[in-house]
């Protein structure tokens, strides 16, 4: 249980911050491109294109209320998007879904009087790495404890039952021709089995 706890609680962290990544990541592509003038879509995604930080298959595509796109970082599109995705975005104003082995983000960034809808997906690779690592471990902790507490249970149960076991000989011992045996029992000794 403590284990299966373990990585269900990793595996939440994990998809949590990888969200958190995405969505600061299309949120600040999102800033430079409305927000500043001077930078046109081609210039954004030359600078995107060369950004050292780029999520793995990372994909950010932007939408005016018109369902227009005004900016995609890619030109291959990864993920499809139709009008029905975009409404619900902005109904919701924030949707999570995964397609093929994309974790996807729809929001709502709003800018003055205008709101775009952003689109952003990539493959968390590191995560599902770290937590593939991590069920590994925890299934050979699991695997080893239950080898452990097994062999040292028979042990202890072994040296536990041997005075049961040594009574119960004795008592097979006599028979209707040795009826004046008696069991053994050591002096001075007062537990379950002297009383």
């Amino acid at each position: 249980i403590v284990s299966v706890a373990i990585y269900f609680f990793s595996a939440e962290y994990r998809e949590q911050e990888f969200y958190t990544r995405l969505k600061n990541k299309a949120e600040n592509t999102a800033k430079l491109l409305i927000e500043v003038e001077e930078v046109s879509t081609e210039l954004l995604r030359r600078i995107e294109m060369s950004n050292p930080i780029n999520l793995p298959n990372e994909s950010i595509r932007i939408f005016n209320f018109r369902n227009e796109e005004i900016y995609s970082s890619e030109s291959q599109h990864a993920v499809p998007i139709d009008s029905a995705l975009l409404n619900e975005i902005r109904l919701e104003e924030e949707v999570r879904f995964r397609y093929h082995d994309h974790e996807v983000l729809g929001f709502l960034f709003a800018y003055e009087f205008d709101r775009f809808t952003v689109v952003a997906a990539a493959t968390d690779i590191y995560g599902f790495k770290k937590i593939n690592n991590l069920k590994n471990i925890l299934l050979t902790v699991f695997v080893i404890s239950l080898f452990t507490v097994s062999v040292v249970g028979w042990i202890y149960a072994g040296r536990i039952l041997k005075p049961i076991s040594r009574l119960v000989d004795e008592a097979g011992a006599i028979s209707a021709t040795s009826l004046d045996r008696r069991l053994m029992v050591k002096e001075g000794k007062q537990d379950e089995l002297t009383k």
